[in-house]
């Protein structure tokens, strides 16, 4: 079974940076992130924001393909970004993680108030720039049922026939 590794901090301060340099090209990795997925199946971020069936169809897809990766063993990797600093949800993630025997590890990525407002200025408006603020309520929704499946799954006892 693979580990599940949140990468959390504030708009502007590398998440996304971050996962490319030390996940993305790495094989046994499944990287979560819902605006990227949204880019892939309807060719812009926008949508995600405004069309809800495209919205489900992202969500679906982003649960199936995250399920099948981590019952086939590999890492998952949860870019969040953090409002206003600290958020329980990360806290409450890694409780049922740790609940469910599930390894965990968690990058908080910081740099100071000037460094992200440049970053986020120089990037905002370009086609490739969507901050991971505005879909941080989605991957809640569906981050959550996804560990809630995985819940499941395990009680099931499917996972840990499948994965020994």
């Amino acid at each position: 079974m693979g580990k599940i590794i949140f990468v959390t901090g504030g708009q502007g301060e590398g998440k996304s940076t971050f996962i490319e340099q030390h996940y993305l090209e790495k094989e046994g990795h499944y990287i979560f992130d819902l605006a990227k997925l949204n880019v892939e199946l309807h060719g812009d971020y926008a949508s995600f924001l405004s069309d809800e069936d495209k919205q489900m169809v992202v969500w679906n897809k982003a649960t199936g393909d995250c399920l099948e990766a981590f019952m086939d063993g590999a890492n998952i990797v949860v870019e969040y970004c953090l409002g206003a600093g600290y958020d329980e949800e990360i806290k409450s993630w890694i409780d049922q993680c740790k609940k469910m025997e599930i390894e965990t590890r968690w990058a908080q990525v910081t740099c100071n108030t000037e460094t992200a407002k440049k970053r986020i200025e120089k990037a905002w408006g370009t086609p490739d720039y969507f901050s991971s603020i505005n879909y941080m309520e989605d991957t809640v929704k569906v981050f959550t049922g996804i560990l809630e499946s995985i819940q499941m799954t395990k009680n099931l006892g499917y996972m840990d026939n499948k994965n020994q």
